[in-house]
């Protein structure tokens, strides 16, 4: 899902534009804005790759889920 149609489907345009601009970083963002915030499968191949680094989720799961990105 990209950045545009995420800011359509939520109707959230100013806390889109925060979570990919934010302050310092993504890294922080991805961790604090995605987690726990929607179902998995919305999330995108990078928000996976925050998800796999930060370790705040079993690590198969996101290995499995990544490998589907890549195919």
């Amino acid at each position: 899902m990209t950045r545009k149609k995420w800011q359509e489907r939520n109707g959230k345009e100013e806390m889109a534009r925060k979570k990919w601009h934010g302050r310092n970083d993504k890294e922080e963002m991805a961790s604090k804005k995605w987690l726990g915030r929607n179902g998995l499968q919305e999330m995108t191949w990078k928000k996976w790759l925050w998800k796999k680094w930060h370790g705040r989720n079993g690590m198969e799961e996101m290995a499995l889920e990544e490998m589907k990105w890549k195919k």
